[in-house]
């Protein structure tokens, strides 16, 4: 072969017209791993037992067009490769003389195309996951929060007190179920609420036993006690799944008979502690710091993002937490210690507090939230008119006194965004607290720069409800 063509930078075959390879490029060498001499001696069809197939086809039918196309090939290290291939005749007497036979590597873009793949279907089942979370929080908000207002007019003693009960401890598991909703979907506001560890640990543990195959078992040895965090739940609920999954696959990955996943809470001198054991592949101690970076992981590649260990350890550091790895007694042990304070109880009592027929504006398009709110409004003296547009919101402002705003985020026409900028450009003296089950941070943030109060998630608890009003007008 000249030595230009040896030389150039994609792979060169060239196969007589019986298919006898005559001689190949550098490149074509470093794509296939496989020398000249090898090649003829195995045949061109050790890449591909498709290799010559439209080639064939093509000369027996006399049709000498090139053939542009996108081949896998197996190099001799085993190696999958995806080659874009470019196949052309030099035809003597109208017949086949040889055969020339371009190929690139094209691996590497085609990894990079198929990431690209995943990541936007990941962003879809994202949107499409927060789409429905929202609906079930409103659903579950009128629930439980019409649960709630029927039991303050109960006597406890009454039968129907209990059936309350029984609806409202149901919604609130419906809604630790959409908070996990969010979490896996990547919910990013930042929420603080009161949260009872070993129950959300419990809930997290219902839920991979419906998942886990036969041989693997979750067993439980947690504090006899509740656990007491003032932190965002879902932020816990990705700490309790990221935990538990990562052992999960580290067993899976052993391939082993049985497998065992150990769980433990306790507070010891003032910290909480949580470990989580596996009998699964385990991790050297000499990576156990390494695990913590991002992308890194001890599991086959291409299943796992080596994030999920990564995204726990900044949460427990924003907790002034901390995380580590060891491997005791044949078994690999995570153990989080996070510092224990008591929750402030007066965050979770309703403060005692009446209105004085104050115009409050409750913007949201679902009828149910809108009236649920105004029967807490007015049970508190206030005075609730409801809009379920910023069109028309904007409407009873022009023409009415408020002295305070309820608002959501999703709305049809106009967002609760997009009425913020135009209440704070127009009326700026009014308050305005969110009502919504749409937390995202890069939403959330610039309006609470911009003068929002507050921000009240659905599904919320009474009390909730309650103080962040209070705190507007006791101020």
């Amino acid at each position: 072969m000249d030595e230009t063509i040896k030389n150039i930078i994609c792979g060169i075959l060239i196969l007589d017209k019986k298919f006898s390879i005559l001689d190949i490029s550098n490149e074509f060498e470093n794509i296939t791993e496989y020398k000249l001499s090898e090649l003829k001696d195995k045949g061109i069809e050790i890449l591909n037992n498709t290799f010559l197939e439209k080639i064939y086809l093509q000369i027996k039918n006399k049709v000498f067009s090139d053939i542009n196309d996108e081949l896998t090939i197996i190099s001799k290290t085993k190696q999958e490769k995806t080659i874009k291939r470019r196949v052309s005749y030099i035809i003597s007497n109208d017949d086949v003389d040889k055969i020339v036979i371009s190929i690139v590597d094209i691996s590497n873009s085609k990894k990079y195309e198929l990431e690209i793949f995943n990541f936007q279907k990941l962003e879809t089942l994202s949107a499409i996951t927060k789409s429905i979370a929202l609906e079930y929080n409103n659903l579950l908000a009128a629930i439980m929060g019409f649960s709630s207002f029927l039991k303050s007019m109960v006597n406890p003693t009454n039968e129907i007190y209990n059936y309350l009960n029984i609806i409202e401890n149901n919604a609130n598991k419906a809604s630790t179920l959409t908070n996990q909703l969010m979490s896996f979907a990547g919910n990013n506001y930042f929420r603080q609420a009161q949260i009872e560890l070993n129950k959300l640990i419990k809930s997290n543990i219902d839920i991979f036993q419906k998942s886990l195959t036969s041989n693997i078992t979750i067993k439980e040895n947690l504090y006899q006690g509740e656990i007491l965090l003032y932190w965002d739940e879902n932020q816990i609920h990705q700490i309790i799944i990221n935990t538990i999954l990562n052992s999960k696959e580290a067993i899976e990955e052993a391939n082993i008979e049985e497998g065992i996943i150990e769980i433990s809470t306790n507070i010891v001198d003032g910290d909480i502690i949580y470990e989580i054991s596996d009998n699964g592949i385990g991790v050297l101690n000499d990576n156990a710091d390494k695990i913590f970076e991002p992308y890194y992981t001890t599991k086959e590649i291409g299943k796992h993002t080596g994030l999920g260990l990564s995204v726990t350890q900044g949460i427990i550091k924003n907790m002034n937490g901390s995380i580590s790895c060891k491997q005791i007694d044949g078994k690999t042990v995570f153990k989080i210690t996070i510092p224990y304070k008591e929750p402030n109880a007066n965050e979770f009592f309703v403060k005692d507090f009446r209105g004085s027929n104050q115009n409050i504006l409750i913007i949201d398009d679902v009828d149910e939230i809108r009236n649920l709110a105004s029967v807490l409004l007015k049970n508190k003296g206030f005075n609730p008119i409801g809009a379920k547009s910023g069109k028309m919101a904007l409407d009873i402002l022009h023409n009415n006194k408020i002295d305070l705003v309820l608002l959501d985020i999703v709305m049809p026409e106009m967002t609760g965004e997009e009425f913020f900028k135009v209440i704070n450009r127009l009326y700026p003296e009014i308050p305005v607290i969110l009502l919504t089950g749409c937390m995202e941070e890069d939403i959330v943030k610039p309006m609470m720069e911009k003068g929002l109060k507050d921000a009240i998630l659905k599904p919320f608890q009474t009390f909730d409800f309650y103080n962040k009003i209070a705190k507007i007008f006791n101020d």
